[in-house]
């Protein structure tokens, strides 16, 4: 019966989903980081489908991903002194940035609120190196020095604007 479609709908998606969102977010092995680390697009897809359904489902997922995040971040800043090489260090902090654009476009459907926090948390971690600026020019000026040798115009462009 449509009339009562609805109401069932929303008991359901209740008491399956919003009284356990944060224990299916933060479960140790389908949750949110565990599927960021092994890269489970498709899988996070599907729990971002889910979660949007109910009110606050959106958040804790994002909240789950910053934290991670963070943790990636914090880790290559505090290996920073062991690379010696800022061009490594610049293009790992790079990949991340990369890796989790991947993710906002093929898991999160570019949702604002995910890209969002990705910036924030970027933002928040190269801050924690005060050298972090001294470096990405470094490695800027490290690929204009390449000039086009071995790079197209093309590649020179894409490292400028992901820097």
């Amino acid at each position: 019966d449509l009339s009562s479609e609805g109401p069932i709908t929303n008991v359901v998606e209740r008491e399956l989903i919003s009284v356990h969102m944060k224990t299916i977010v933060e479960m140790e092995n389908s949750g949110v980081v565990y599927m960021l680390k092994n890269d489970k697009q498709d899988d996070l897809k599907c729990m971002y489908g889910l979660l949007q359904r109910v009110e606050g489902g959106l958040l804790c997922m994002c909240d789950a991903m910053k934290g991670y995040i963070r943790e990636c971040g914090k880790t290559l800043v505090d290996s920073e002194g062991d690379i010696n090489n800022t061009v490594t260090y610049v293009q790992s902090l790079l990949d991340l940035k990369e890796r989790f654009d991947l993710f906002l476009k093929n898991s999160f459907c570019n949702d604002h609120t995910f890209k969002q926090a990705i910036c924030s948390e970027f933002e928040h971690f190269l801050n924690l190196n005060p050298k972090s600026p001294e470096y990405l020019s470094l490695f800027i000026d490290d690929k204009l020095k390449k000039g086009t040798k071995g790079y197209q115009s093309k590649t020179l462009k894409e490292y400028s604007i992901r820097a």
